[in-house]
């Protein structure tokens, strides 16, 4: 049997804002802690993985699978494949899945009593010494400081906000009917897929950015999230449909018009 301590939130407010699918498979209204060794590490996008060998009271462990943030939001808190190693015993803690073993982690304590936030809006749970979600790395000198220097649109750039979609789309009839019988279960993004318009460009807060690019008298536009590309055409010609929605639009004494 595994020892697993759990503590019930007092109320949603208190919870931390978790993304994607989240809080849909795991209850963000309870927080569980585990400890065991790390057996596996899966540092990869839309979300970091690790698995967790919890060994039980009567000698038999039970496998658990961990899920972090993405590679890009841990890597520019600092936060590296190197600083959890395969077989270092560990102890998490997050919210558990009530589907399987799984738990969304919030906090984990290294073997060398460092603990690491892994989201924000977390309190450390173990430790004076922590590391991870504790600043906002785009306050820092260097990016204000491309930012002062950079000219023109073919940069990257990044929301110094939240991202969201507005109060009110200009949504076409068609786009109306369709969304009225939209339903939670055709959300791509709980899913972890990449969804297509308005959704893709609407994912541009930090710390994940958009880079616009020119080639071939088009312009791509290239999105962090989810690796996504979409191309604006500046010449109308013939081109093979996708789910990314493109544009067809010209440049009019240098602007471009839609």
């Amino acid at each position: 049997m595994i020892k697993v301590r759990v503590f019930m939130l007092l109320a949603l407010s208190s919870a931390v804002a978790v993304g994607h699918h989240a809080n849909v498979e795991h209850d963000i209204r309870v927080v569980a802690e585990l400890e065991g060794q790390i057996t596996a590490v899966s540092w990869q996008n839309p979300h970091v993985g690790m698995t967790l060998s919890v060994p039980g009271e009567d000698g038999v462990s039970e496998t658990w699978e961990l899920e972090a943030q993405d590679v890009n939001s841990l890597g520019r808190r600092g936060l590296h494949r190197e600083l959890i190693p395969v077989g270092a015993t560990v102890k998490v803690a997050g919210h558990p899945s009530r589907l399987r073993n799984s738990l969304y982690v919030t906090n984990l304590l290294l073997p060398n009593g460092t603990e690491i936030k892994t989201r924000g809006n977390v309190q450390p749970r173990w430790s004076s010494e922590h590391i991870g979600f504790d600043n906002d790395p785009f306050l820092s000198a260097p990016p204000r400081q491309a930012s002062g220097n950079a000219e023109g649109l073919f940069r990257v750039w990044l929301r110094d906000g939240r991202s969201g979609f507005p109060p009110d789309l200009p949504l076409t009839p068609e786009a109306l009917e369709a969304s009225s019988a939209w339903t939670r279960e055709d959300d791509l993004t709980l899913k972890c897929i990449a969804g297509g318009m308005p959704a893709v460009m609407t994912r541009l807060s930090a710390p994940h950015p958009i880079d616009f690019v020119e080639r071939d008298g088009d312009i791509l536009i290239r999105l962090e999230v989810f690796d996504v590309v979409r191309t604006i055409h500046m010449n109308p010609r013939m081109r093979p449909p996708g789910r990314v929605p493109v544009s067809d639009t010209p440049w009019v004494d240098g602007r471009e018009v839609r």
